[in-house]
This record gives structure tokens, C-alpha cells and sequence, in this order.
């Protein structure tokens, strides 16, 4: 008699192919403060999908990779076949990073003097203050413009800088930049004399009186 036969298919299917990270994501806080988004450093191969979970064997899926407040965080990259859900033999790491800003410079107010013979010179850094650990940048524009090494001024006139403090990383700025205005306003031409006076006793004696010789410049005063 024939003997029946059952036939039996094994199969392996591949597995995925690991997603490529391109680099963690490093940024320095902005304000309003971003988002940074994990799959913005995965390429997945054609025909797969990633999968994020919050560790790197196990763990739980993650529906949104994504990152906005000042901290770190790691999500892991998983592919998946799209045709028989094979995962893939290990799972890539992205780090998210916002690094704080430094705090905004605080201004003691703008500077402004008379000037002096020989003339002075006013610095913006005595105007300015920053927590321990920071440092300050000078700029000639609120946002954008180019570094001022030496924010000071030693001529009549007036002149704004900009002061952008750094965190002591070194890494991030502050959001906003904090402007001290420098300013030295010309001195006025000394008073005209007409000459010393002098005049014989009177009886009753007269009184003289030295505004009569001094003729000031126009729009200034005479201070005795």
C-alpha cells in the first residue's frame, strides 16, 4: 500500500537591517525653546520602518522620538521588514541634547559723562553682570553683527554695543543680548571775561558783582 506524505516549508526570513544614525543631536536652548526630533539623524533602508523604543534590548515603543526641554534623552532605532515584520539584530542609539542658555547679561545702566581734558575713556563692561562661570561677547547689533573686543569709547559722541553672555561650557548663548549705550557729551566753551573790575568806595558802599564781566556761550550757564 502507498504511504502518504505530509511535506513541511522551514523558512528563515532576513531580518531587517539596522536604521544608520547620522550623529546624535546637540542644540542650545532658543526661545521659545525647539523640539529636536530623532528621526531627523535615522536613514531606514527601502522597504522597512523604524520602530523607536526607550532602550536598547526590550524596553517599550516610543510614538514620538522627540525632545523639548533642557535635557538628554536616548531613543533606539529599530527597522522592521514591511513585508513579514522582521526586526532588525540590534537597535541604533540617538542621543537628544538642549544644553540651557546662558542668562542674559544685566545692565546697571547706560554711562554718560562730561568730557574731561584729557578726555576720558568709558568701558561697557562696567556696565554689565553675568552668574559666575560666564562669560560676555560684545556685539554692535541686538541680534546678528560682528564681535566688539573692545566696547569703549574715548571720543564725543555716543555709541551703543550689545553684550551676549556665554554659558561656561562655552557652548550656548544667551537667547537675548543686553544693550549699554556709552556716552560723553561735550564740555562747553569757558565763560568770556570782559575783565576784572574794580571801582573806588562809594557811600553807601556799592556792590559789585563778578556776572557783569562774563559772557556765557548760549544755551549754557554759569556755575560760580
Amino acid at each position: 500500500p502507498g504511504v502518504a506524505r505530509t511535506s513541511v516549508t522551514l523558512t528563515i526570513n532576513p531580518a531587517a537591517e539596522a536604521p544608520i544614525s547620522t550623529g546624535d543631536i546637540t542644540e542650545c536652548e532658543e526661545d521659545p525653546i525647539q523640539t529636536l526630533n530623532a528621526n531627523d539623524a535615522i536613514v531606514a533602508t527601502s522597504g522597512q520602518t523604524v520602530v523607536w523604543y526607550d532602550a536598547l534590548t526590550g524596553g517599550n515603543v516610543v510614538a514620538n522620538p522627540i525632545l523639548n526641554s533642557v535635557s538628554s534623552v536616548t531613543y533606539y532605532a529599530e527597522g522592521v521588514t514591511n513585508n513579514d515584520n522582521c526586526p532588525s539584530l540590534y537597535r541604533a542609539p540617538v542621543k537628544l541634547t538642549i544644553d540651557s542658555a546662558a542668562e542674559a547679561p544685566i545692565s546697571s545702566g547706560d554711562i554718560t559723562e562730561c568730557e574731561e581734558d584729557p578726555i576720558q575713556t568709558l568701558d561697557a563692561n562696567d556696565a554689565v553682570t553675568v552668574p559666575s562661570g560666564q562669560s560676555v561677547v560684545w556685539y554692535n547689533a541686538p541680534i546678528g553683527g560682528s564681535v566688539v573686543n573692545n566696547p569703549t569709547l574715548n571720543t564725543v559722541g555716543s555709541v551703543t554695543y550689545y553684550a551676549e553672555a556665554m554659558s561656561s561650557s562655552g557652548a550656548c548663548p544667551s537667547a537675548t543680548r543686553t544693550s549699554v549705550v556709552l556716552t560723553i557729551t561735550g564740555s562747553p566753551a569757558a565763560p568770556i571775561s570782559t575783565g576784572d573790575i574794580a571801582e573806588c568806595e562809594e557811600n553807601p558802599i556799592q556792590t559789585l558783582n563778578a556776572n557783569d564781566a562774563i559772557t556765557a556761550t548760549s544755551g549754557h550757564s554759569v556755575v560760580w
